[in-house]
């Protein structure tokens, strides 16, 4: 089933703990970390669980250390962070020192999809949730009540990249091959292709202008483009 995950069996004691905890405390009464570079997505993800759970006790950070240091006496309930902005250390890093310093909070990546070997290293390292920036704001509302209680989810956009990088295959010489669009870019991009604009097609698949420019310009990227008659030339090929 999309959307649920089988975790590492050295979790397993760990998530029952949780369960067992949470269970005892009401969700208004939960300390949730969001650790991201920008103070427009942590209002938004703020607004969002104070709305549809009930969370109103959210501490905020641009990343680990300086949430570290701010706040040394907490023990975050859950930690939803996004790795992409960290600098100065690499990812892993960055989730070692969640791990270090909080080894009991479950965490949720919100970030971008990357490649399965990486993202099985996230989950090793005590990731539990996974929920990509293009997905819709009930993807993350949803992995937030399946963590809380102890779960685990991947939402449907990392879901399809997922899919799509496990989907490589061998041409006629040999060589491995991947497609270089997720199954959402390739919708997408046909939609630009046929001449729909970024806020027709946002309308079409519910979500927001600014999303579906940001996927456009992604797909751009990976198909070295830079307009859609280029785009269109690209795909047929």
């Amino acid at each position: 089933m999309i959307g649920q995950i089988r975790t590492p069996s050295n979790y397993t004691f760990q998530a029952r703990k949780r369960v067992l905890f949470h269970q005892l405390m009401p969700t208004d009464q939960m300390t949730i970390a969001i650790i991201d570079k920008y103070p427009i997505v942590q209002s938004g993800i703020q607004l969002v669980l104070k709305a549809h759970i009930g969370i109103t006790n959210i501490l905020v950070s641009d990343g680990v250390a300086t949430f570290y240091q701010k706040y040394k006496n907490e023990k975050p309930e859950l930690i939803i962070i996004s790795l992409s902005q960290q600098q100065g250390v690499s990812h892993f890093q960055t989730l070692g020192f969640l791990k270090q310093f909080y080894p009991l909070s479950p965490a949720i990546l919100y970030d971008e999809p990357v490649e399965t070997s990486i993202a099985h290293k996230y989950f090793q390292l005590g990731i539990t949730g996974y929920v990509a920036k293009t997905d819709a704001l009930t993807e993350l509302i949803i992995c937030a009540q399946k963590v809380i209680n102890g779960g685990c989810y991947i939402s449907t956009d990392v879901t399809n990249a997922f899919v799509q990088d496990i989907s490589t295959f061998k041409n006629k010489d040999g060589k491995k091959t991947n497609t270089r669009l997720t199954s959402r870019e390739n919708e997408i991009a046909t939609y630009l292709v046929n001449g729909q604009k970024t806020s027709e097609i946002a309308r079409n698949l519910q979500r927001k202008v600014s999303t579906i420019s940001t996927i456009k310009a992604s797909i751009f990227k990976k198909m070295k483009v830079s307009d859609i008659l280029k785009l269109s030339h690209a795909i047929s090929q």
